[in-house]
């Protein structure tokens, strides 16, 4: 019988695809990573992966070694859960990455609800708009604008975030207010980066449901990659109309810094879902109690009632699981 921190270690970088992701997940050094797995090549007299200076994969023989304990450590994990869930506690530590504007200003207030809930639960939150690889950077879960385009996440839809086109007060005393949507295609705009493309924005009537919508896409002489708070300082900054979330806008319109433009045009992001807000968890053999216990918080909390996409979690109530 393989010592179990050997095992671990060694899904854990199978999944990670290094051993520094690895170390992030198991909270130890990428050195001791790479330790426990020599130890357990050294133990099973084979080779578990190839190794360069840039990537780590599985060899033939590595594959096949994974293949063979991920269920099983997939049971112990569940094991492990099933003594929590006996003893009524959920416990551990959720690594999570969260947007930074969504997080701060509704995400934090409600924390205490969930920790009060389960007083053995730790929520380690990295404060992010760009969640990247989740495995590889060691969180459980994110919430995160757009669904991402990757078979290794499922993704649970929340609601849908309103956008609201705005700008600094003292751009519109100096340029004036757009009165169309087309107007912004002579005006210097800041926009959006996802992946490979700027943001384009589709504007619709709010009178008129029948009315054709009208896609923009701006010129932008400053484009901001997936970070929502320094889109709102460029605009306070004076630099342009720009789309934001109304999470980000609301407290910056209240105190008159920005002045919401075309308000009787309901905007949204052209890419399908782009203005939605999902949680997003990697694919696994079995979901942690400890996860389960956070994901089903954030749906309670912030799902706005339509059906979501993914199969619906055991419900959670003082430790115990029950399925719907």
């Amino acid at each position: 019988m393989h010592d179990l921190r050997l095992l671990s270690a060694f899904a854990q970088a199978a999944r990670s695809g290094s051993f520094t992701g690895a170390a992030r997940v198991l909270r130890c050094s990428p050195g001791a990573i790479s330790k426990n797995v020599a130890r357990l090549e050294h133990d099973l007299g084979i080779r578990l992966f190839n190794r360069t200076t840039r990537q780590l994969s599985l060899t033939e023989e590595g594959a096949a070694f994974h293949a063979a304990i991920s269920r099983s450590l997939a049971e112990l994990e569940r094991a492990e859960d099933i003594a929590a869930a006996a003893r009524g506690t959920v416990e551990g530590t959720v690594h999570a990455a969260i947007g930074s504007t969504f997080g701060k200003s509704q995400l934090l207030p409600r924390l205490p609800r969930l920790l009060e809930r389960h007083p053995l639960l730790r929520v380690e939150i990295a404060f992010s708009d760009d969640c990247g690889d989740l495995v590889a950077n060691g969180h459980d879960l994110a919430v995160r604008s757009g669904a991402p385009d990757d078979s290794r996440y499922i993704c649970r839809r929340l609601h849908s975030l309103p956008l609201k086109l705005v700008a600094s007060a003292a751009h519109v005393e100096r340029h004036g207010a757009p009165t169309h949507p087309e107007d912004l295609l002579r005006r210097n705009c800041i926009n959006v980066r996802h992946g490979d493309a700027a943001c384009s924005w589709l504007f619709r009537r709010r009178d008129r449901q029948d009315h054709a919508p009208i896609l923009i896409q701006p010129d932008c002489r400053i484009v901001i990659t997936q970070q929502v708070e320094a889109i709102v300082d460029a605009a306070l900054s004076g630099l342009g109309p720009t789309v934001i979330d109304s999470y980000a806008a609301r407290p910056h319109l209240d105190a008159g810094a920005l002045v919401e433009l075309l308000p009787d045009w309901q905007v949204e992001s052209a890419i399908p879902g782009g203005n939605d807000l999902y949680i997003v968890y990697p694919h696994r053999d079995y979901l942690p109690l400890r996860i389960r216990a956070v994901i089903e918080f954030l749906v309670e909390e912030f799902a706005d009632g339509m059906t979501l996409p993914a199969t619906p979690l055991p419900a959670i109530r003082d430790g115990a699981a029950h399925q719907f």
